[in-house]
């Protein structure tokens, strides 16, 4: 938030933008975390996107993603496990599933969110590219965030 009063150019957050994109995309969504650890992080964050009300669930993988990196997936093994959580979800009537972690891709092979979908039979959204092309499309649109909400100084 703050680093919106120091600059004039579009400042975008990943949860912020990819919550209020679900938003117009389903009615119930579910998230999948990949740290436990990390939840109430990720659940304040969709409260002050005010999106709360629509979570089905917020679930974590097995083996949380941690830094410095500990024991984690293959990348075959992670995909198998956001399935594995992502059937749990739709059955729980989630109509989009959100990946809580922006650098997701970097450990899944290409297609594997693609191959999810098909599979689940809905969106699985990762943060990373909403972020960027929302950022893009305010500075497309000449857009930023309000001089009177984040003032300069």
């Amino acid at each position: 938030m703050a680093a919106r009063g120091a600059v004039r150019i579009p400042v975008v957050g990943a949860a912020m933008a990819t919550y209020h994109l679900v938003y117009q995309l389903a009615s119930r969504y579910g998230v999948i975390s990949v740290n436990e650890k990390l939840n109430s992080i990720f659940l304040r964050a969709i409260k002050e996107a005010g999106c709360y009300e629509r979570l089905i669930s917020m679930r974590a993988i097995g083996k949380p993603l941690t830094l410095p990196m500990g024991e984690f997936y293959t990348p075959e093994e992670l995909e198998a496990e956001l399935l594995r959580i992502g059937q749990k979800q739709v059955e729980e009537g989630a109509q989009v599933l959100v990946i809580a972690c922006t650098l997701i891709s970097l450990f899944l092979q290409p297609g594997a969110l693609d191959r999810l979908k098909e599979k689940l039979g809905v969106m699985v959204i990762d943060p990373q590219p909403i972020a960027l092309k929302t950022a893009e499309m305010l500075a497309c649109l000449h857009l930023s965030q309000s001089d009177r909400e984040y003032p300069q100084g």
